[in-house]
Protein backbone atom coordinates (compact mmCIF):
# COMPACT_ATOMS: atom_id res chain seq x y z
CA UNK A 1 0.00 0.00 0.00
CA UNK A 2 2.57 2.37 1.05
CA UNK A 3 4.32 1.54 -2.32
CA UNK A 4 1.49 2.69 -4.23
CA UNK A 5 1.39 5.71 -2.78
CA UNK A 6 5.01 6.43 -3.07
CA UNK A 7 4.50 5.77 -6.65
CA UNK A 8 1.78 7.52 -7.54
CA UNK A 9 2.12 10.72 -5.27
CA UNK A 10 5.56 11.23 -4.19
CA UNK A 11 8.28 10.53 -7.01
CA UNK A 12 6.84 13.41 -9.49
CA UNK A 13 7.45 10.71 -12.82
CA UNK A 14 10.38 9.64 -11.95
CA UNK A 15 12.40 13.06 -11.01
CA UNK A 16 12.79 11.69 -7.40
CA UNK A 17 15.56 9.43 -6.36
CA UNK A 18 15.54 9.00 -3.20
CA UNK A 19 12.22 9.08 -0.62
CA UNK A 20 12.95 9.93 3.09
CA UNK A 21 10.33 8.68 5.61
CA UNK A 22 9.64 9.71 8.65
CA UNK A 23 10.26 6.67 10.83
CA UNK A 24 7.27 6.95 13.48
CA UNK A 25 3.50 6.01 12.22
CA UNK A 26 1.22 9.75 12.12
CA UNK A 27 -2.39 10.61 11.66
CA UNK A 28 -4.07 13.72 11.42
CA UNK A 29 -4.72 15.05 14.62
CA UNK A 30 -7.31 18.23 13.28
CA UNK A 31 -9.17 15.22 12.07
CA UNK A 32 -8.88 12.37 14.19
CA UNK A 33 -8.15 13.51 18.19
CA UNK A 34 -11.33 14.56 19.57
CA UNK A 35 -9.23 16.95 22.19
CA UNK A 36 -7.81 19.09 19.49
CA UNK A 37 -9.82 19.01 16.76
CA UNK A 38 -12.31 21.52 17.87
CA UNK A 39 -9.36 23.74 17.67
CA UNK A 40 -9.43 23.77 13.80
CA UNK A 41 -13.15 23.84 13.61
CA UNK A 42 -13.91 20.27 13.17
CA UNK A 43 -16.98 19.64 15.59
CA UNK A 44 -18.31 16.61 13.35
CA UNK A 45 -17.56 13.10 14.13
CA UNK A 46 -14.69 11.26 12.56
CA UNK A 47 -16.39 8.99 10.62
CA UNK A 48 -18.83 11.27 9.62
CA UNK A 49 -15.70 13.68 7.73
CA UNK A 50 -14.71 10.68 5.98
CA UNK A 51 -17.62 9.61 4.73
CA UNK A 52 -18.70 13.05 3.32
CA UNK A 53 -15.74 12.92 1.33
CA UNK A 54 -15.28 9.45 0.23
CA UNK A 55 -18.43 7.75 0.74
CA UNK A 56 -17.22 4.98 -0.56
CA UNK A 57 -15.06 4.55 2.70
CA UNK A 58 -16.77 1.48 4.68
CA UNK A 59 -17.18 1.73 8.69
CA UNK A 60 -15.11 -1.36 9.48
CA UNK A 61 -12.10 0.10 7.81
CA UNK A 62 -11.89 3.29 9.38
CA UNK A 63 -12.66 1.46 12.78
CA UNK A 64 -9.61 -0.09 12.12
CA UNK A 65 -7.38 3.03 11.09
CA UNK A 66 -9.00 4.74 14.00
CA UNK A 67 -7.86 1.67 16.38
CA UNK A 68 -4.40 1.69 14.88
CA UNK A 69 -3.63 5.05 14.91
CA UNK A 70 -4.42 5.80 18.55
CA UNK A 71 -0.47 5.62 18.74
CA UNK A 72 2.65 6.40 16.85
CA UNK A 73 4.75 3.42 15.86
CA UNK A 74 7.53 2.50 14.59
CA UNK A 75 6.76 3.04 10.46
CA UNK A 76 6.93 -1.13 9.03
CA UNK A 77 8.08 -1.00 5.51
CA UNK A 78 10.28 -2.92 2.64
CA UNK A 79 10.71 -2.72 -0.79
CA UNK A 80 9.01 0.77 -2.34
CA UNK A 81 10.67 -0.13 -5.81
CA UNK A 82 12.91 3.06 -5.06
CA UNK A 83 15.74 4.05 -2.46
CA UNK A 84 14.27 5.33 0.59
CA UNK A 85 15.60 5.74 4.08
CA UNK A 86 13.75 6.00 7.27
CA UNK A 87 14.46 9.19 9.81
CA UNK A 88 13.96 10.16 13.55
CA UNK A 89 14.02 13.49 14.73
CA UNK A 90 18.05 12.99 15.57
CA UNK A 91 19.18 12.33 11.61
CA UNK A 92 17.49 15.83 10.47
CA UNK A 93 19.13 18.94 10.84
CA UNK A 94 18.49 20.77 14.31
CA UNK A 95 18.51 23.73 13.09
CA UNK A 96 14.53 24.02 13.40
CA UNK A 97 14.31 27.77 11.29
CA UNK A 98 16.68 29.47 9.39
CA UNK A 99 18.67 26.81 7.41
CA UNK A 100 16.71 23.32 8.37
CA UNK A 101 15.38 22.83 4.58
CA UNK A 102 18.88 24.08 3.27
CA UNK A 103 20.42 21.67 5.44
CA UNK A 104 17.98 19.23 4.63
CA UNK A 105 18.50 18.90 0.58
CA UNK A 106 22.05 19.13 1.23
CA UNK A 107 22.11 15.61 3.38
CA UNK A 108 19.15 14.04 0.77
CA UNK A 109 19.64 15.97 -2.22
CA UNK A 110 17.82 13.53 -4.44
CA UNK A 111 14.77 13.82 -2.30
CA UNK A 112 11.28 15.69 -2.50
CA UNK A 113 10.88 16.11 1.73
CA UNK A 114 9.92 14.26 4.52
CA UNK A 115 6.91 11.55 3.38
CA UNK A 116 5.14 10.65 6.61
CA UNK A 117 2.18 7.53 6.82
CA UNK A 118 -0.27 6.58 9.49
CA UNK A 119 -0.72 2.84 9.89
CA UNK A 120 -2.83 1.27 7.28
CA UNK A 121 -6.85 1.03 8.20
CA UNK A 122 -8.38 -2.37 6.64
CA UNK A 123 -12.21 -3.75 6.37
CA UNK A 124 -12.39 -7.33 6.99
CA UNK A 125 -12.65 -8.55 3.55
CA UNK A 126 -9.06 -6.80 3.59
CA UNK A 127 -10.08 -5.70 0.33
CA UNK A 128 -9.97 -2.00 1.12
CA UNK A 129 -7.32 0.41 2.87
CA UNK A 130 -7.17 3.65 4.43
CA UNK A 131 -4.70 5.92 4.90
CA UNK A 132 -3.06 9.33 6.05
CA UNK A 133 0.12 10.42 3.90
CA UNK A 134 1.93 13.50 3.20
CA UNK A 135 4.86 15.22 3.16
CA UNK A 136 6.41 18.66 3.93
CA UNK A 137 9.14 19.58 1.95
CA UNK A 138 10.20 23.48 2.68
CA UNK A 139 8.55 26.45 4.80
CA UNK A 140 5.23 26.71 2.69
CA UNK A 141 5.49 23.57 0.81
CA UNK A 142 3.79 20.76 2.42
CA UNK A 143 0.81 18.77 2.16
CA UNK A 144 -1.54 15.68 3.92
CA UNK A 145 -4.49 13.41 2.76
CA UNK A 146 -6.62 10.66 3.37
CA UNK A 147 -6.14 7.76 0.95
CA UNK A 148 -8.76 5.76 0.44
CA UNK A 149 -7.54 1.72 -1.66
CA UNK A 150 -9.14 -0.95 -3.22
CA UNK A 151 -7.74 -4.43 -4.35
CA UNK A 152 -8.72 -5.30 -7.83
CA UNK A 153 -7.16 -8.30 -9.40
CA UNK A 154 -4.95 -8.95 -6.12
CA UNK A 155 -3.65 -5.62 -6.34
CA UNK A 156 -4.05 -2.44 -4.69
CA UNK A 157 -5.15 0.56 -6.79
CA UNK A 158 -5.58 4.46 -5.25
CA UNK A 159 -9.76 4.86 -5.29
CA UNK A 160 -10.15 8.20 -3.84
CA UNK A 161 -7.33 11.08 -2.56
CA UNK A 162 -8.62 13.68 -0.44
CA UNK A 163 -6.51 16.73 0.45
CA UNK A 164 -6.51 17.77 3.62
CA UNK A 165 -4.14 20.73 4.15
CA UNK A 166 -1.64 22.49 2.06
CA UNK A 167 1.37 24.58 2.87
Amino acid sequence: IYRVIVRDRFTFNGEVKLVVLQSQTTGCPMYEDESVKGEWGNTKPFHQIVKEMMPEAESQTLDDYLGKNKTRDSLIISNLGINFVLVTDSDLPDDKFDRFWSKFYKKFPDSSGIIFFSKVGFNGRHDQAFVYAGRNCGDLCGEGEYVLLKKLNGKWVIQQERGLWVS
